[in-house]
C-alpha cells in the first residue's frame, strides 16, 4: 500500500491531506509499485516508485487512516525523486525547514538509498538546504 509523501505539499500548493481536501487535485504517493498516474473521482494520484530499502518512514493518521511520511522522510522523498525523468521535483519552492527537523534521522534514511548517483544527489541537495537554514 502506498503512503502519502510530503511531495504533494510541495508540488500542489494548498493541497491538504485529509478527507475534506478539494477534489480534482493531484496527490503524490510513494510506493514499491511502478511509477504511474491514476485518475479517480477524488482526483489524480501520482504513484512514485522508491527503492525497497528506502520505502517507509510514515505514520498512520488515526482519524483518516492515511499513511503520512514523517517530515525528514517527506523531504528526502522529494529530493530522491528530483532527478527522475518527469523532473516534477527537480526544483523546490521556498521551504522552511523547522527546528524540529532531525538531521540524524535524515542521514539514517539516506544510508538506506542504494549507493550511486541517486544517493549522492540526495546527500548534496540536503546539505545545500541545511546550509541555507537560518541558525537560531
Amino acid at each position: 500500500m502506498p503512503f502519502r509523501t510530503g511531495a504533494a505539499a510541495y508540488s500542489q500548493p494548498g493541497l491538504r491531506h485529509d478527507r475534506d481536501a478539494p477534489r480534482n487535485q493531484r496527490a503524490d504517493d510513494a510506493s514499491l509499485a511502478q511509477t504511474r498516474r491514476v485518475k479517480t473521482t477524488l482526483g489524480v494520484f501520482s504513484i512514485h516508485r522508491l527503492a525497497p530499502t528506502f520505502f517507509g518512514g510514515y505514520e498512520t493518521l488515526n482519524d483518516s487512516g492515511v499513511r503520512l511520511a514523517a517530515p525528514e522522510k517527506a523531504l528526502l522523498d522529494i529530493l530522491y525523486l528530483g532527478p527522475t525523468r518527469s523532473r516534477l521535483f527537480a526544483e523546490l519552492p521556498e521551504i522552511e525547514i523547522p527546528r524540529s527537523f532531525d538531521k540524524r534521522k535524515a542521514l539514517a534514511w539516506i544510508a538506506r538509498i542504494p549507493p550511486g548517483p541517486r544517493r549522492t544527489s540526495v546527500e548534496r541537495r540536503l546539505d545545500r538546504l541545511l546550509r541555507r537554514r537560518p541558525r537560531s
